[in-house]
């Protein structure tokens, strides 16, 4: 026992000790604090540039980045100069009635166009189907139509038919004073045509062949008279704005679209160039989709372009917010439109 002891102290002495390897180590460090676990450690961020650094870096144009100590230039503000004087282009010495101030929007060309339209189907729809009954539209009864259907839209019911019922709960009897029954109104409801049979016709073939076709063509009568009348009694002040909005429709057609932030979700999209102090709309465009806007320069540079068409150089400020086809969101400021 005391020569293997012995043995052991001699070997222990003799023995050179081993220098650490390198690598990491295993053995607890009392004075680092214990490893992180999860995500790794963010990096350092670089210094932000100094206020008081005068360096200036050049892009390849050649053009000059300043920094915050820079003075900045005033931008050329041109002076606002409309062609007209901004306002209501309206005589001022009449005193206007609420069917006057519609009639401006709504012209009698318009009115005559629809019901010689909608007699001529009226009439097609009487020798194709025996059950169909129908006798001469004229203006008055198209305007009585026309107020129903204003009146519906400002009063639901649960049904058509509530609005023909004697209760009188519902305010019927506005519908009631217009003498127009019920059969009547839906056989001018099938019949109402605002664009000539044969011209659609032609321009449903176009569409049938996917030849080159207007997807408008059932609205230019009417429309075209709309967008003209807004331009011709109001000129917008100097500031001006360009959006979208939304006309509820749910019915089958292609160019329906859907955008979830708006509260009309459903129906037809309008570019809008309105006055920004009364709202008026000054123009508009309606959106046909993706599939037959042709476009080179983007639609929303289109947009801008078509709508602000012929108020260059006369110093109005716009603002563009719109939502685009992809539905983002894009808002921008032009200052001064030259």
């Amino acid at each position: 026992m005391c020569e293997i002891t012995s043995l052991l102290s001699i070997y222990s002495s003799e023995t050179p000790p081993v220098s650490p390897q390198p690598g990491p180590s295993t053995a607890p460090d009392n004075d680092s604090p214990p490893p992180r676990r999860g995500r790794p450690p963010k990096r350092a961020r670089p210094a932000p540039l100094s206020d008081d650094d005068d360096s200036h870096s050049d892009d390849d144009a050649g053009n000059t980045w300043k920094n915050s100590t820079d003075l900045d230039t005033e931008l050329y503000r041109m002076r606002f100069a409309p062609t007209r004087e901004p306002g209501f282009q309206l005589p001022r010495d009449q005193n206007w009635s609420p069917f006057d101030l519609f009639s401006l929007f709504f012209s009698q060309n318009s009115i005559d166009i629809i019901v010689k339209n909608t007699d001529k189907l009226g009439n097609k729809l009487k020798s194709d189907q025996s059950y169909f009954r129908w006798f001469q539209l004229t203006s008055k009864e198209f305007l009585a139509f026309l107020g129903i259907v204003i009146f519906m839209g400002l009063v639901e019911v649960p049904s058509l038919v509530e609005y023909w019922n004697d209760d009188g709960f519902f305010g019927q009897e506005f519908v009631r004073a217009s003498g127009m029954n019920r059969t009547r109104f839906m056989n001018i409801l099938t019949a109402l045509h605002l664009c000539d049979l044969e011209q659609d016709r032609q321009n449903e073939i176009l569409k049938a062949r996917k030849e080159p076709y207007d997807p408008l063509f059932k609205l230019k009568p009417p429309m075209s008279d709309l967008q003209l009348t807004c331009k011709t009694h109001f000129v917008p002040g100097q500031n001006i704005s360009i959006d979208e909005r939304m006309v509820a429709f749910k019915g089958r057609i292609g160019m329906k679209q859907y955008i979830k932030d708006k509260p009309t979700k459903w129906g037809f999209k309008l570019w809008i160039l309105a006055s920004s102090d009364s709202g008026y709309t000054y123009k508009f465009q309606v959106y046909t989709g993706k599939r037959l806007t042709q476009t080179n320069n983007g639609l929303g540079y289109d947009v801008v372009m078509g709508l602000m068409d012929g108020h260059f150089g006369q110093g109005y400020h716009l603002a563009i917010i719109f939502i685009t086809v992809q539905n983002y969101v894009q808002t921008y400021f032009i200052g001064e439109v030259l």
